[in-house]
């Protein structure tokens, strides 16, 4: 995984999917209050399994290709903690967040990196509520926008009681919430209409597992994106760095 693809994971898929309490609907769809177990329609099912998420706290673990994600998310609070492992050659390292509202600290520790503000001592500030941030703007994409991922699902089949697959089209909503690029979808090519995704819900209709079939892009491989939900309703207390270890978020390219 090269500096630049890890920056912008860290930037904004890391907010994004460390964020997936969000509602895939309002409180008062009706679907938000179906069972996902239940329901004859599985697109309905699904999104109400993501709608059900955001109603209380949750640890996370995953992986985003290579790298290894850890953390916790209380989105009634709106904060959320999340630390990324990178193992991959020369970009090896580490990108921890936290977030605080709309308040977006980012650390990066990429030893050898070449460029400044990647050796793990500052923290990078990022307000998410104002726009005009270049990358970093990806790192205000909340709990909603990653929601419309499964909200777009195409072809989605019931594999098992809990269990569903289908497609997305990144060229639509999902692209915002994946955070791809227009280079991005032109390296995938008509693979990026149909990307193929699992997911797993538990007895009470939450989502707890999801696994997208991420394509190569161009020079970008392709990079599995696999989540797993759990803990629901656990504690998760965030503090905000030290004022002497944050500083404003640089321009890491586009």
């Amino acid at each position: 995984m090269r500096i630049r693809h890890a920056a912008r994971v860290g930037a904004g898929a890391l907010l994004a999917l460390a964020m997936a309490a969000g509602c895939a609907s309002k409180p008062d769809d009706p679907a938000a209050t179906t069972t996902p177990t239940t329901a004859a329609n599985p697109t309905a099912a699904l999104a109400a399994a993501g709608a059900k998420v955001s109603e209380q706290s949750f640890r996370l673990t995953g992986t985003i290709g290579e790298a290894k994600l850890t953390g916790a998310v209380d989105p009634t609070a709106k904060v959320s903690q999340m630390t990324m492992d990178i193992p991959s050659g020369d970009a090896a390292g580490k990108i921890e967040m936290r977030a605080i509202g709309a308040d977006i600290y980012v650390r990066m520790t990429f030893p050898d990196a070449p460029l400044p503000g990647f050796d793990g001592k500052k923290w990078f500030h990022v307000d998410s509520s104002k726009a005009g941030q270049g990358p970093w703007d990806k790192a205000a994409v909340d709990a909603v926008q990653l929601a419309k991922v499964l909200e777009g699902a195409t072809d989605v089949q019931r594999t098992g009681p809990n269990e569903f697959k289908g497609t997305l089209d990144a060229t639509k909503a999902s692209a915002t919430a994946l955070q791809l690029d227009a280079d991005d979808l032109k390296g995938m090519g008509e693979k990026a209409k149909s990307i193929p995704f699992t997911a797993r819900v538990d007895d009470q209709g939450r989502l707890v597992n999801y696994r997208i079939e991420m394509p190569a892009a161009g020079a970008e491989p392709a990079e599995p994106i696999d989540l797993t939900l759990s803990d629901f309703g656990t504690t998760v207390e965030v503090a905000k760095p030290p004022a002497s270890e944050v500083t404003r978020a640089p321009s890491i390219g586009g």
